[in-house]
């Protein structure tokens, strides 16, 4: 070849020319971008008496991006970007304890597992090509092969008496990888980057029924809980946000001093802090007015408090969360058990355990 480029420019060339030498239309490049290591990490453990056992676990992420270039105009046709997280766990399992005097036990075994980080690399480049291909076929930069090609007449039309089972279950495999595809990538924009879904899981309106206990905390020593049930409806203002409106029904008891059975409503707020996440946290503030049921010898049955509650969340489904709070009901009086003594104000400590329904 290259002594037929030299005579030819020369102008030397006695012999047949050489055809031209075939090139490749399209050029993959790409790389690693980055590795971020330590992008969640955590554990547990639990410990009694000198015997336990923990687990840890670490996740990486190595990202890899593919583009295709046109060798005529050197026009950047598509680029894809994709990711693989590299997960590292450690369980271990020992005991410390002494067993007799001066006699000492001490075991201690486990395992840890790092997934190969060849194998995490060769999947995100096989993911990019993967994506890099659909992506063109969406785009027309290029055309998959149709199974139904030998089966259009010459109008155009599908000939559906010679048309086979076999060709039209792969016309339809290859119509649901690219849905399959869309899908996943509609999702992926929805996705931050520790791999969690930016959508709130929780809807707009909601009803909560909670029963739990109040613990009264007055002038009167001896308090014991008592059953409590609060139900309640809120309205979304904003993702993080909750206006909501509870109603219940419970009791205070101190021994043989003090037992009342109260209903009360309140008006409060709710902030979520991760609504995007099925567990979160809450923090839950508010402010109503309890009316005592057996009042006949209160100047007044009715007692304003205000309310602050922090509480956890796990949501079932996306229409079911399973709730528990726990937090004080501070009133705005002493006289709330009859007695008025001393500089602080009665209240209650106020847990609950219960159900939120949301309403799509």
């Amino acid at each position: 070849i290259i002594r037929s480029s030299r005579a030819e420019y020369e102008g030397q060339q006695n012999g047949p020319l050489l055809p031209p030498l075939l090139f490749a239309g399209i050029i993959l490049e790409g790389g690693i971008i980055s590795y971020d290591a330590n992008v969640i990490t955590g554990g547990a453990g639990l410990r009694y008496f000198g015997a336990g056992a923990s687990g840890q676990y670490r996740k990486d992420r190595v990202t890899v991006y593919l583009r295709a270039i046109s060798t005529r105009n050197g026009r950047i046709l598509k680029n894809v970007y994709t990711s693989k997280t590299i997960l590292s766990q450690m369980v271990d399992v020992g005991v410390f304890r002494y067993v007799n005097f001066k006699r000492l036990l001490e075991f201690e075994t486990g395992f840890t597992y790092n997934e190969p980080s060849e194998l995490a690399v060769t999947e995100a480049i096989e993911k990019a090509v993967h994506s890099l291909v659909l992506e063109g076929v969406l785009d027309g930069l290029w055309n998959a092969q149709d199974p139904l090609a030998p089966y259009y007449k010459e109008s155009g039309e599908l000939d559906s008496v010679r048309v086979t089972d076999a060709a039209l279950e792969a016309a339809a495999a290859q119509a649901q990888v690219l849905a399959d595809y869309q899908t996943e990538k509609r999702l992926n924009q929805q996705t931050d980057f520790l791999g969690y879904l930016d959508d709130n899981r929780r809807a707009l309106t909601g009803l909560s029924l909670m029963p739990g206990t109040w613990t009264y905390l007055g002038d009167f020593a001896g308090r014991r809980p008592a059953v409590a049930a609060i139900a309640g409806a809120e309205f979304r203002l904003r993702p993080q946000w909750y206006l909501g409106l509870e109603g219940g029904w419970g009791s205070m008891q101190a021994d043989n001093a003090f037992d009342a059975s109260w209903m009360h409503m309140s008006l409060s707020t709710r902030w979520v802090m991760l609504p995007q996440r099925r567990l979160s946290t809450y923090w839950q503030w508010g402010t109503g007015a309890s009316y005592l049921l057996n009042a006949e010898d209160r100047p007044s049955a009715w007692f304003p408090f205000v309310s602050s509650h922090i509480g956890l969340e796990y949501m079932i489904t996306n229409q079911l969360g399973l709730s528990a709070r726990a937090g004080p009901n501070v009133y705005l009086s002493d006289a709330v058990d009859g007695v008025s003594q001393g500089r602080y104000v009665d209240y209650v400590l106020s847990t609950q355990l219960g159900l939120h329904f949301y309403l799509r």
